[in-house]
């Protein structure tokens, strides 16, 4: 259940706000009862009287029958929601470690921390190795150095691994996504036409418990057309390397004026990543 406990929540959100709209709709709407005429041509209001089956009265009444039907069915599920949401547990490791008794927590803490700086030592040697080496994407842009000494393109970048840091989630950057060598005759025309790179690197990578991959880009520049165009060279490649946004591919931004809200970015980060919290510990 990745990100479970947020979409409950935002779908609750949505249905309550559904409610409100549904019952001043139905304000607006005539009351009452339907009844089919033997002929099929006829209806009748209330059992009573014959009105115009196609006639505004005819049709208000049978909207707001629709709408008694979905709002009844709307509350049903946020009580079913809302009882689930209080007994549902999460497995995320830091809320189960939180059960364990104290002697598991604190071997698993101290393997978690070990384990989280070896992964970064190794990382950032070998991006200082690429970069001296002349092999780094590049490497006259990385000038932004991180807590951890990891050098990034741009300070929202810095920003953004920094939350992945007070999440604790473990992640690689930059690493390289290449074009498919088995992308069909038109994808390869499209590549030779736009001049498409032969690999991109995303700014993020993470690997989830299952051994798949999502990767993560922040856009910064969003008015400049240059890094603009770019971008949807990228997300061409992206498409044929199966690299899709709702699926694998986790996009943030800076807003119109360059501006990062981190709280924004965590929330996506749980949303998309929850069950790896705690994890680069």
């Amino acid at each position: 259940m990745r990100g479970f406990e947020t979409a409950i929540k935002q779908d609750m959100e949505l249905e309550k706000r559904m409610i409100t709209l549904i019952r001043q709709e139905m304000k607006k709407l005539p009351s009452g009862r339907l009844k089919q005429g033997a002929s099929g041509r006829s209806v009748y209001e209330n059992q009573t009287h014959s009105i115009p089956p196609n006639g505004e009265r005819a049709r208000g009444i049978a909207r707001r029958n629709l709408l008694e039907f979905k709002l009844k069915i709307i509350e049903e599920n946020l009580r079913a929601q809302e009882e689930l949401r209080k007994r549902y547990r999460s497995y995320r490791d830091d809320r189960v470690l939180a059960l364990l008794k104290p002697v598991y927590q604190n071997i698993l803490k101290k393997a978690w921390s070990e384990i989280a700086q070896q992964r970064q030592a190794a990382r950032i040697a070998a991006q200082q190795q690429a970069i001296a080496s002349g092999r780094a994407h590049h490497a006259e842009h990385l000038k932004h150095k991180n807590m951890k000494g990891e050098i990034n393109r741009s300070k929202s970048e810095v920003i953004v691994g920094n939350v992945y840091d007070s999440l604790k989630i473990p992640y690689s950057y930059e690493e390289r996504i290449y074009w498919p060598q088995d992308a069909p005759p038109e994808a390869w025309a499209i590549k030779r036409q736009l001049n498409i790179p032969d690999y991109y690197v995303p700014d993020f990578t993470c690997i989830l418990p299952d051994g798949t991959k999502k990767y993560h880009e922040h856009l910064g520049k969003m008015d400049d057309e240059e890094y603009m165009e770019t971008w949807k060279k990228k997300m061409i490649l992206y498409y044929w390397a199966g690299v899709i946004p709702g699926k694998n591919l986790i996009i943030t931004a800076d807003d119109r004026y360059g501006g990062i809200d981190q709280q924004e970015i965590m929330q996506i980060l749980l949303s998309e990543l929850g069950e790896l919290v705690g994890m680069g510990k």
